[in-house]
């Protein structure tokens, strides 16, 4: 991308060159007066050829001095390779020809730069530094080293030469690379920042404090409001005034904000249709249950085919939020058309390019798309940070031969080799057979066990004594499976000696019914799921008590779905906050929410044990970030 404040102080420079050697002639004063003319109209080409031409009718250092200009004017015009051919011959004095030597030192920084040569880069800036006099040209300076450090990841020190740049550049110039400024400065942690506090830059003084405010996330919109008052009568006229300030203050004024017409946009025909009836009753669940003043709610029903223009329509009909679709191709159509005009809800993640999403979200504190959804990944990823706290290294995983099993196992495997921990055997099972008796012998090498003995008792050509003996090298086994599944492999672990091999296993080991008679096969079982399903004090609400009610059926076979949409009603009232202040965290129906990478919102489920067949709170829950 063009360094577009590079630019504006080439044109600069090239207005104000330095006086030429002898006395120049009425013609090559005009002409020179027009080469600055197409240059400032951004005629690139034509001055360059102008400059061309000067240089070709003039002698010594005056021609250099004109192809310099020219080579800057080629650069303007992105045609390096002409700036390189009029570089290549130039030799200025650094003592005596100071500004034309800096100038040249930059343009050849420059090129390298668009090489990709950064260590070239910065070795033609080591003596290249301008005189006071040329601030412009300290200016562009500055912004090449800056663009050198950000290159090599420095954003400390990418901010830092900003500052510099910022103050002594003058006029538009200054205002034109404020939002560069900004961005390096919000890069930034609040120690980072503290450690810029030597500015005796009045400007400089202004960024730093505003990005101090920033960083703060204030969450009260008042004290944040009031803080930018302060900021903005300390520092009048400062470049962030005219596009970053109003930013913050409108963000301000949108932070105690609530929704007041929500659209609800969900399938509620076709194959999501039941799970999207469950959303929206938690979801009405969870208005009537607030207790505070209750938005419009306009419910939409919309699938893939027709998502956009259902989108469409209601945001015409007044919609300032928008919750929904709920199924992943509805998500991706919404987000790949790009046409999200309100703060929008998704209830799945989207799968495709995360540059989709950055579009969406340009301003992080005003985002336009977050995504909430009980993906199964998650939970395999907290199973894997689980085993690897409870000191488990070496695992042995038993999955569904099916892509969904293959998508957890995948999660969950990536997830713990990267803590350090190492898979030593996966088994899949065909769940419709129930029979699982035999991936669990191959899982713990008892069929290898039986295959040495039938070798030895062939060779000895004798009966004798055996009892098959399952592997000692695993620490756990990660189960995926119904609840179905968990109650035979129960007892096919117990029966191969494997009771003591503990059990991490997804959630829907647990049916969402007490049922000990069932369950106790699976004593020692741990799992982790949503509150709703485990917390007595939630299952005490008023709104659990009417919903099971109402619904006991539903209530047990779409639980998870009505807490997704009670808590993303709830969340409709904090995600502004959330977006500012990103430790923030929500006790909710689906577990301990926090808002994380691409606006996701992030769950921390409850751990659990079944003890007699009922599941029982585990001790030592271990929470820990992405």
């Amino acid at each position: 991308m063009r360094n577009t404040i590079l630019l504006t102080i080439c044109i600069l420079l090239f207005t104000g060159c330095g006086s030429t050697p002898g006395k120049p002639s009425e013609a090559e004063i005009n002409q020179r007066e027009s080469a600055a003319e197409l240059l400032a109209a951004g005629n690139y080409e034509q001055a360059a050829e102008s400059y061309q031409t000067l240089a070709d009718d003039s002698r010594g250092l005056r021609a250099d001095r004109y192809r310099l200009s020219a080579a800057e004017a080629w650069l303007l015009a992105d045609a390096t390779d002409n700036t390189a051919t009029q570089i290549d011959d130039l030799d200025f004095d650094a003592g005596k020809e100071t500004a034309e030597f800096s100038r040249l030192r930059l343009l050849q920084a420059e090129l390298s730069l668009r090489a990709g040569n950064i260590d070239a880069a910065r070795e033609r800036l080591e003596d290249a530094y301008p005189p006071q006099s040329e601030r412009a040209l300290r200016g562009r300076y500055h912004l090449l080293q800056a663009r050198i450090h950000a290159e090599n990841g420095d954003n400390l020190r990418t901010a830092h030469e900003r500052l510099r740049a910022d103050a002594v550049l003058e006029g538009d110039a200054r205002l034109r690379q404020a939002d560069a400024v900004w961005e390096s400065l919000r890069s930034l942690s609040a120690e980072q920042i503290e450690t810029l506090q030597s500015s005796d830059n009045t400007v400089g003084k202004g960024w730093l404090e505003l990005a101090q405010i920033d960083r703060a996330r204030l969450t009260d919109p008042t004290i944040l409001r009031r803080t930018l008052d302060d900021w903005q009568l300390s520092y009048p006229g400062h470049p962030a005034s005219k596009d970053i300030l109003p930013g913050m203050q409108s963000v301000a004024a949108e932070i105690g904000a609530r929704p007041q017409h929500i659209a609800l946009i969900l399938p509620l025909t076709g194959s999501y249709a039941e799970a999207a009836k469950a959303v929206r009753d938690g979801f009405l669940a969870g208005r009537y249950s607030s207790g505070s003043e209750s938005p419009e709610i306009t419910i939409y029903s919309a699938d893939e085919l027709t998502i956009t223009s259902v989108y469409d329509t209601a945001v015409t009909d007044g919609a300032d939020w928008v919750v929904g679709p709920l199924d992943k191709q509805s998500v991706s159509t919404l987000i790949e058309q790009g046409d999200i005009r309100v703060p929008t809800f998704v209830l799945n993640y989207y799968e495709g390019s995360m540059e989709n999403v950055a579009a969406l979200n340009g301003d992080p504190r005003r985002p336009l798309l977050y995504q909430f959804a009980l993906a199964p990944e998650d939970e395999a990823r907290q199973i894997a940070e689980r085993a690897w706290f409870d000191g488990h290294a070496l695992a042995l995983a038993l999955t569904p031969a099916s892509e969904w099993g293959d998508r957890i196992y995948m999660a969950f495997a990536e997830r713990f080799e990267n803590l350090g921990g190492r898979i030593l055997e996966r088994e899949r099972y065909a769940a419709a057979d129930g029979d699982f008796s035999a991936p669990v012998e191959r899982l713990l090498n008892l069929d290898s066990s039986a295959a040495r003995y039938q070798q030895l008792r062939s060779r000895l050509q004798r009966s004798m004594n055996f009892e098959p003996r399952r592997r000692r090298d695993a620490d756990f086994l990660m189960l995926v499976g119904s609840a179905n599944a968990g109650r035979q492999i129960g007892p096919q672990l117990q029966y191969h000696r494997a009771f003591e091999l503990p059990v991490y296993a997804s959630s829907q080991v647990f049916s969402g019914d007490i049922n000990p008679g069932a369950d106790t096969d699976m004593n020692g079982f741990m799992f982790a799921d949503i509150p709703w399903l485990l917390d007595q004090g939630i299952q005490a609400t008023s709104v659990y008590r009417q919903l099971d009610q109402h619904w006991p059926q539903r209530m047990q076979q779409q639980g998870r779905l009505f807490a997704l949409g009670i808590d993303a009603y709830q969340l409709l009232a904090e995600l502004n906050v959330m977006a500012l202040d990103r430790s923030r965290r929500i006790d909710g129906m689906t577990g301990q929410l926090s808002l994380g990478k691409d606006n996701r919102i992030q769950r921390q489920l409850q751990w659990a044990k079944f003890v007699e067949g009922v599941p029982r709170p585990a001790d030592g829950d271990v929470i820990i970030g992405e």
